[in-house]
């Protein structure tokens, strides 16, 4: 084995992603949510509410010295924009809402939410942090069923009522993922107030 290859095999890699928390009055309303569902879908593996976060990116395993990198831009970018609320648009299914193999609380993509996750990528990209370029669909995973099942229409308009939320964004976190039997453990490893 080379000096290089032995040096790689010693760094550590850590399973990280940048993204808002939810407080807890919101996991309080996901959580009525999931149990409506729930009572379709018993079988469905629902997300653990103190788990859900609006990811903006996920970097995946990167050695220790990235996540000072990541935490900087972070610091940098989230001094440059004051404090915003973000808005439900009502809970789907992906991949088609009448066939189900999940469910999703869209939540509204307002230009400042747009914004700040751009100038992020922008910062991390410039960096050589993230390559990945895809849309950006701003939502909170409720939960996912092993198997696709179909969805009858009514079951979302009878959940729209409850299906509202908003929260007022104050920080970005980078976390670590840590994957475990039970689902992964989400770790706050840096924390950006908007705002400075």
């Amino acid at each position: 084995m080379s000096i290089a290859a032995a040096d790689r095999a010693d760094v550590t890699l850590v399973r990280s992603f940048v993204a808002l928390p939810v407080p807890e009055h919101v996991r309080n309303a996901l959580a009525d949510m999931q149990r409506q569902l729930a009572g379709h879908f018993p079988q469905a593996r629902w997300t653990r509410p103190e788990t859900l976060h609006l990811t903006l990116c996920f970097f995946g395993d990167q050695p220790e010295e990235a996540l000072d990198k990541i935490a900087a831009i972070m610091l940098s970018v989230s001094a440059r924009f004051a404090p915003f609320v973000v808005r439900s648009t009502g809970i789907g299914a992906f991949p088609r809402k009448r066939w189900a193999r999940g469910f999703w609380l869209g939540l509204e993509a307002s230009p400042t939410l747009l914004d700040l996750q751009r100038t992020l990528l922008a910062g991390w990209r410039q960096a050589g942090l993230v390559t990945a370029s895809g849309t950006f669909s701003p939502h909170l995973t409720l939960g996912r069923l092993r198997h696709p099942q179909p969805v009858a229409a009514e079951l979302f308009a009878s959940s729209a009522s409850t299906a509202v939320v908003s929260w007022q964004v104050k920080r970005l976190v980078l976390y670590e993922s840590r994957l475990q039997t039970t689902g992964a453990e989400h770790l706050s490893r840096r924390v950006a107030l908007l705002g400075g």
